[in-house]
């Protein structure tokens, strides 16, 4: 729970964060506003808007802002558990991609990658995600960026571990 949008922030980017429950009206800055921060800040958090006013248009913004769902107070605890139903089911694969993420990160690390923090995370869940797919993969960027890392990684951290790696790289001609 968090009394402010600068708390909230603050717990999104220490705690991994599935759902919001965000109520429309705050002091000083509007719902809307703190819901857009949010989605910009962490898109794969679902964000489901509660307010006591109810009215088509601020549902409308609500769900073109990246909200979830709209719910109007008062509401009934069977409503609610069915909603956050709904909420869970959509996130299955996501949070099973993440705790698939968070067991390669305790018992192998992602090889020489090292960091914290949001934008990390989100690197840290693309490779836990390509490391089991079964398509290729393909990793560009600006040279020192750490493309062979993130390979490495990749390779590490999937089914063929056990394997040689072999880094291929392109050079412009």
């Amino acid at each position: 729970m968090a009394e402010s949008d600068q708390e909230a922030k603050r717990l999104m980017d220490f705690q991994a964060v599935d759902v919001m429950l965000l109520v429309l009206k705050l002091p000083g800055v509007g719902g809307i506003e703190v819901l857009r921060q949010i989605k910009a800040r962490r898109p794969d958090i679902e964000v489901v808007v509660m307010t006591s006013h109810s009215s088509g248009e601020s549902a409308v913004q609500a769900i073109k802002a990246g909200a979830y769902d709209y719910i109007t107070k008062p509401f009934g605890m069977e409503q609610l558990r069915r909603l956050l139903d709904d909420v869970s089911a959509h996130l299955h694969p996501k949070t099973e991609s993440r705790a698939r993420c968070e067991n390669i990160k305790s018992t192998r690390g992602f090889g020489s990658l090292i960091g914290r923090g949001p934008e990390m995370d989100k690197i840290y869940r693309m490779i836990a995600k390509a490391a089991y797919s079964t398509h290729p993969v393909l990793i560009f960027g600006e040279t020192g960026t750490g493309k062979e890392m993130v390979a490495r990684a990749i390779h590490h951290s999937g089914p063929f571990r056990d394997k040689r790696f072999i880094p291929v790289g392109l050079r412009k001609t």
